[in-house]
C-alpha cells in the first residue's frame, strides 16, 4: 500500500452504508470543517485527492504563522491517532498516509499512559484451572485508572514487574485481551503462578447419621470430610488470594478452623469461597471442615 490513509473502526458497525459514510469524510480525521486559526496553503491549487472532495492534499499547513510541515501532503513533527466517538464505536484515524511494503507489517502507539493501577489476585479453583494457582491482574477503562477516553481495542497486554529503581525489568505474563469499552473492568489471566501457591489436603473422611429404609438398606447418611489448606507467597509484596472449593452438591455445610484473616463465604449452592491477603514472603494454614448430606438426610437438612 503506497501512502495510504488509513481508519480503524473499534467496536460493532451495524449498516455497510454507515461504513461507506465512513469512508467518504472529507477530512482524514477530525471535525468536518477546517480549525479556525489555522491557515492552510496548499501549493498546487489544481491538485486534487479523491477522499478530501475539493480540498487539494499537496502543499504546506501552517498554524499562527509558523510551519509545521513541509510539501508531500500534510506533515506533523509527531504521528497521532485520532480516535472520535461514533454512536457505539469509535473511529481510530492515523495522521498523514503510510507506506506498507508487501507481507510487511508496521506498529504505531495508539495509547502512552504511565502508571495505570492495577490489581493482582490469585485464584485456586481445580474445576476451572486445575492443580495450580493463576494469576490475574484487573483494572477499568475508566479515569480512576488513568484511562477511560476511548474503548481499548484487541490486542496482547504483557505485564512486567520493575526489579530496582535503574529500571530493569522482570516478564511476569501476558494474555490476549478482547475490546474493552469505556467504563468497563478487566481481569487478564497470566497463567499459573510459580512464587504463590494453594495447597489443599485431605486430612479425614468418615461418615454418620445413617437413615435405613424399612428393610434395613442405606437411604441416607452425612459425609465428613476435613481438609487442611496451605497456603504460600514466596513475593516481597503482599499476595491476595481467592480459593474455590465446590463439594458437587447444594446440600452442604461447613466449619472453618484456625482461620484467623481468612474470610469465608457461599459462593453459590455448591462452592465456597475463602479469601485472604498473605504478607510478603510468608505462608499461611487453615482448615475446614465439610458435610454433605447424601439421600434421605439431604431431604432431612432441606426441610429444617
Amino acid at each position: 500500500y503506497e501512502n495510504a490513509q488509513t481508519r480503524l473502526i473499534v467496536g460493532q458497525v451495524h449498516l455497510l452504508d454507515e461504513i461507506a459514510q465512513l469512508a467518504r469524510r472529507r477530512y482524514p480525521y477530525g471535525p468536518e470543517v477546517l480549525e479556525e486559526g489555522i491557515k492552510y496553503d496548499w501549493g498546487l491549487e489544481n491538485e486534487k485527492v479523491p477522499f478530501l472532495g475539493d480540498v487539494p492534499m499537496q502543499g504546506r499547513m501552517f498554524k499562527d504563522g509558523f510551519a509545521d510541515g513541509m510539501g508531500g501532503g500534510m506533515s506533523f513533527d509527531q504521528k497521532k491517532i485520532a480516535k472520535e466517538g461514533l454512536s457505539e464505536y469509535f473511529l481510530y484515524t492515523i495522521e498523514g498516509t503510510e507506506t506498507i511494503a508487501n507481507r510487511w507489517a508496521k506498529r504505531l502507539p495508539s495509547l502512552d499512559i504511565k502508571d495505570v493501577p492495577i490489581e493482582s489476585l490469585y485464584k485456586y479453583d481445580e474445576d476451572r484451572y486445575g492443580a495450580e494457582t493463576i494469576q490475574f491482574v484487573s483494572f477499568a477503562n475508566d479515569a480512576e485508572h488513568e484511562l477511560g477516553q476511548t474503548p481499548l481495542p484487541d490486542g496482547e497486554v504483557k505485564i512486567f514487574h520493575r526489579l530496582d529503581e535503574e529500571g530493569n525489568l522482570s516478564y511476569v505474563g501476558g494474555t490476549s485481551v478482547k475490546y474493552i469499552p469505556v467504563n468497563e473492568e478487566a481481569e487478564l489471566n497470566l497463567g499459573p503462578s510459580r512464587l504463590v501457591k494453594a495447597e489443599p489436603k485431605l486430612m479425614e473422611t468418615r461418615t454418620d447419621h445413617y437413615v435405613f429404609t424399612d428393610r434395613g438398606d442405606v437411604d441416607g447418611y452425612d459425609q465428613i470430610e476435613t481438609w487442611s489448606l496451605e497456603m504460600i507467597n514466596t513475593r516481597p509484596i503482599p499476595a491476595k488470594m481467592e480459593i474455590t472449593r465446590d463439594f458437587g452438591t447444594p446440600s452442604w455445610d461447613l466449619k472453618t478452623v484456625d482461620a484467623d484473616g481468612v474470610a469465608y463465604a457461599r459462593h453459590d449452592v455448591t462452592r465456597a469461597r475463602f479469601t485472604t491477603t498473605l504478607p510478603p514472603r510468608s505462608q499461611k494454614q487453615f482448615g475446614y471442615v465439610v458435610t454433605r448430606y447424601i439421600g434421605k438426610r439431604q431431604e432431612a437438612m432441606t426441610k429444617q
